[in-house]
């Protein structure tokens, strides 16, 4: 799985033995995946620096991986068959 981003639209791009293809991500754009890359990365940092990560930022890495999980996981999964019905939609605090 190839993911799209782009100032246009967002797509991942999936291949199986079916074929290749575009899974629309409506909910995900640039600045939102430019903005949660920073943050894991800021975080990792932090974390590897200082030998352990706080409530906080334990906290935000859960935030954003329920955003990731809304926002690409679950819409792939979808697609490819693999998950059952959608759960209701996590209240996430990061919104993009």
């Amino acid at each position: 799985m190839i993911i799209n981003v782009s100032e246009y639209r967002c797509d991942a791009i999936t291949v199986t033995s079916a074929g290749a293809a575009a899974v629309p991500l409506p909910s995900l754009s640039r600045p939102a995946a430019e903005d949660a890359a920073e943050f894991f990365r800021d975080t990792a940092e932090n974390a590897v620096q200082s030998g352990w990560v706080g409530s906080t930022a334990r906290n935000g890495i859960a935030s954003r991986l329920e955003w990731l999980w809304d926002t690409v996981c679950e819409p792939v999964l979808r697609h490819l068959g693999i998950t059952a019905e959608a759960p209701a939609p996590r209240r996430h605090t990061y919104n993009p």
